[in-house]
């Protein structure tokens, strides 16, 4: 007997119909429902630095949103590992006096929202982060939400200050001191959750240098990764998988941090510290790489023609396009995990 379908009775026919339907229709909603968005702070009058928001953005540059609701500066924007909420530092209002600088400067506490800007919420009550005289300060998250990690300016009575790294636990009321030096820069978790990097100068001034370690979140057992004796190794950035790291390297920094214009560029290597390999290299201060969730693309920061913009490549340095450009000046990105969207 030859089977056709007009063999199969209706109602299995009706079945597999509708089963073959919902299989496409959920494929569909699959690949529509998976996305990731970019939150990043940007000053809004490139007259004012001393009022930026929190902005939302896709990673084609499209959406475009702020999520501030109010005046207040707002800075160093992270994701949550769920991709729903965002950490940020707030100012409060609150000043330290630098001595020897015979200057004020603002103090930030922690805030969390929702990742389209509601449910604002402070995590710590009083100011304890003061932004770092070298760019060197960042937020980072521990994925369960109990642990964030930070950098600080710390004013002193005898001296310009110190630029130490800290660890605060649920509730967020005492922060802790990661390690026992000066001069240590840009906190992260490792995609492991066990350990953080970070950036260590060995000291300030013209001819020093700087690397990338890796220490237990005790900080008492550190691993150097990189062992530069003529540069700076900035803004360390992870891969998801942990396999990859991106920063920026320099090889002059002026005594206030800051590179030469034409002398920073983002590189990728190894978690080892093999396989050194220049992203860029185009005569612009390019810094905070930031990892797309599925290790594709880079996310940075590229300060040209007097501006910094956000601009997004692939990992092997390839299609760099921005894709923020509103001439107000766009700093930090911070790429979110996959979100249902």
């Amino acid at each position: 007997m030859k089977w056709h379908w007009g063999n199969i009775p209706k109602c299995m026919f009706l079945c597999i119909t509708i089963m073959g339907s919902l299989y496409v229709q959920i494929h569909k909603l699959e690949a529509k429902s998976m996305c990731s968005r970019i939150v990043f702070s940007a000053y809004t009058d490139p007259e004012d630095a001393k009022s930026s928001h929190i902005f939302i953005v896709n990673p084609d540059g499209s959406g475009l949103r702020d999520l501030s609701q109010d005046i207040t500066d707002e800075i160093l924007p992270t994701w949550s590992a769920d991709g729903k909420q965002i950490l940020f530092a707030k100012a409060t209002g609150e000043t330290f006096t630098v001595r020897n600088l015979s200057m004020k400067i603002p103090g930030y506490s922690l805030f969390r929202m929702a990742a389209n800007g509601t449910g604002l919420k402070a995590i710590t009550p009083v100011a304890l982060l003061i932004p770092s005289f070298y760019d060197g300060d960042r937020l980072s998250w521990s994925a369960d939400g109990k642990t964030i990690l930070f950098q600080s300016h710390q004013p002193t009575l005898t001296g310009s200050g110190e630029e130490i790294m800290f660890v605060i636990r649920e509730p967020f009321q005492k922060p802790e001191q990661l390690t026992g030096e000066n001069f240590t820069f840009w906190p992260t978790f490792l995609p492991d959750g066990r350990h953080f990097g970070y950036v260590w100068q060995n000291s300030l001034g013209p001819h020093e240098f700087s690397n990338l370690y890796v220490s237990d979140l005790d900080g008492k057992v550190r691993t150097r990764i990189t062992d530069f004796k003529d540069k700076y190794a900035q803004y360390p950035a992870w891969s998801p998988d942990g396999k990859r790291i991106a920063f920026s390297l320099a090889s002059q920094i002026d005594v206030l941090g800051d590179a030469d214009p034409g002398d920073n560029d983002i590189y990728i290597m190894n978690a080892d510290g093999t396989g050194l390999t220049a992203l860029t290299n185009d005569r612009a201060l390019n810094i905070s790489p930031s990892w797309s969730p599925d290790g594709k693309q880079i996310a940075y920061t590229s300060h040209k023609d007097g501006l910094p913009h956000i601009v997004v490549m692939n990992a092997n340095g390839s299609d760099k396009h921005i894709i923020v450009d509103h001439q107000v000046g766009e700093l930090r990105p911070s790429w979110s995990p996959l979100l249902s969207c």
